[in-house]
């Protein structure tokens, strides 16, 4: 089987099998689309293996439209939560919010901003985007853990 035909049975483990890291990278490198590039971050990511879905969504991330942006909220939320590097998950948030994420997506986007700035040690950064935050939600979801990030130190 091909890798495609294991991620149509949602088998990323086996499909990850087959690629490999230098198919991932032949397959992103070959990829002209949004969506191919987030099949490859999916496969990576979902076998287990985050470090590789980085490439595929940072140059999903760089191309145009709201996909792109979805594409860089995803790859700050999986360099936040998965891999720990804060000051580059702020970088990939603040570049998704810059492209203008859907609605749906632009509280929590600024809230995760806020908590990879203060994890990265960027006390104004955290404190500037907070302030983005609570000015236009001022009684949103995160606007507790808002504070409470823009707070740590």
């Amino acid at each position: 089987m091909t890798w495609r035909e294991h991620v149509a049975r949602r088998d990323y483990r086996a499909a990850f099998e087959v690629l490999g890291e230098r198919g991932m990278g032949e397959e992103t490198a070959k990829a002209g689309t949004i969506e191919q590039l987030v099949m490859l971050a999916d496969v990576a990511r979902l076998s287990g293996h985050a470090r590789a879905a980085v490439a595929p969504l940072r140059r999903a991330a760089a191309m145009e439209g709201a996909a792109a942006a979805v594409a860089g909220y995803s790859l700050g939320r999986l360099l936040l939560d998965e891999l720990r590097e804060f000051g580059a998950a702020a970088t990939a948030i603040e570049g998704a919010i810059g492209k203008g994420l859907p609605g749906g997506l632009d509280e929590p986007a600024l809230a995760r901003l806020v908590e990879a700035h203060a994890r990265a040690k960027h006390a104004a950064d955290a404190k500037r985007w907070a302030e983005v935050y609570e000015r236009k939600y001022p009684r949103g979801r995160e606007v507790e853990a808002v504070r409470r990030w823009r707070a740590a130190r």
